[in-house]
């Protein structure tokens, strides 16, 4: 074994404590998706690429976790007065999500991760296939601006992604023209 390292040079860590994600400064990646987006019987299909000029709350959540779900319904007229895109995306299949009773009240897009594209690229995937939960804010040129993830029995501060995302839109509209706070 290297001197001070868990695992030796031909052994490699365990795909969760390798999997960083993408960290606050960095651009999202083009993912495509499909989104349900209660009360409509059909999913729409896009991408990060395609919400780059929005501002954008991505949230994830494990399986069944109604809270989530609940506190964001709660938030998302805060949320949509900002003119943000709201997303909360998680493992289950959208027929698990829109047959059960978790999404009543709910009027933004829920993402399908069945394939853990997204789940891997900003790192709330767990090595068993679950995802963390997780809050990132993205800015208009499709780069995070706040990320928080929290273990599976805790969930994501949204009221502190609501305040930050505030901050830096306010930061962004008394920035001098042709710059940009970071």
């Amino acid at each position: 074994q290297s001197r001070g390292l868990p695992y030796g040079r031909a052994q490699r860590a365990p795909v969760a404590s390798r999997v960083m994600g993408l960290r606050v400064g960095t651009h999202v990646p083009n993912l495509e998706f499909e989104a349900y987006v209660p009360p409509e019987a059909e999913p729409w299909c896009t991408s990060l690429a395609e919400l780059r000029g929005s501002w954008v709350v991505l949230v994830f959540y494990p399986r069944k976790a109604v809270s989530e779900l609940t506190l964001l319904a709660h938030l998302y007229p805060q949320l949509e007065s900002e003119n943000t895109i709201v997303l909360a995306a998680s493992p289950d299949s959208l027929e698990a999500s829109s047959d059960t009773n978790s999404l009543a009240g709910v009027f933004y897009p829920v993402v399908a991760d069945t394939a853990h594209e997204l789940g891997e690229a900003f790192g709330v995937l767990t090595g068993d296939g679950a995802l963390r939960h997780g809050t990132f804010v993205i800015d208009p040129e499709s780069v995070v601006r706040y990320a928080t993830v929290a273990d599976q029995d805790r969930g994501p501060g949204l009221d502190e992604a609501l305040r930050v995302l505030q901050a830096l839109r306010a930061a962004r509209s008394a920035a001098p023209s042709g710059s940009r706070p970071a």
